[in-house]
């Protein structure tokens, strides 16, 4: 049951209590978002004086609830795998952008997104690193588009990664192919 369009000074505890009881399906990242939210909506709610008690204060067990979604696992590439990526790229004629995306998510694990989003500034060859603080994204239309802040897609999205000499060798086709696209 959606309490989404419910006014919250009408929200009972069992439509709360089956709200999360539904939210199981999802995974369990979702669910800790989604009740995290649902709590400080009702938080709120208290402190600006649209309810005098929160439901969530109380002894009433609303709990967040355990996804039913399994787990994946996040398998890697073998080395095998790896070459015949390799073999394939050098072998073929794939657009040259399209051959250093995979050959940067390749040699550094970047999600897509993350490399598309990459500006010169992030590339520090002084230190050695290149640093992801922002990723591309898809708007309500489908449209692939930059965060309009550098956000990534989760806070530990956030790091460097260390710039080896087949990197190097990439990054510097890239930006010698670079277009700045605002």
């Amino acid at each position: 049951m959606s309490i989404a369009n419910i006014p919250i000074q009408k929200i009972n505890v069992n439509q709360i209590k089956n709200c999360l009881y539904e939210m199981r399906v999802y995974s369990q990242s979702i669910i800790d978002k989604d009740y995290q939210l649902i709590k400080k909506s009702f938080e709120l709610a208290v402190t600006n004086e649209i309810l005098s008690k929160n439901p969530f204060d109380s002894n009433l067990k609303l709990k967040k609830p355990k996804s039913e979604k399994k787990e994946k696992k996040v398998e890697s590439l073998t080395i095998d795998e790896q070459n015949k990526i390799l073999e394939v790229i050098r072998n073929s004629d794939i657009d040259l952008k399209f051959k250093i995306i995979i050959l940067l998510g390749l040699h550094t694990g970047m999600r897509c997104g993350e490399i598309c989003a990459l500006r010169p500034s992030d590339i520090d060859n002084k230190s050695g690193f290149i640093i992801v603080n922002r990723t591309t994204t898809r708007d309500e239309k489908g449209h692939v588009t930059l965060h309009k802040e550098d956000t990534t897609k989760t806070e530990n999205s956030r790091r460097e990664i260390p710039i080896n000499q087949e990197v190097e060798h990439y990054l510097k086709i890239a930006k010698s192919n670079f277009k700045f696209n605002p």
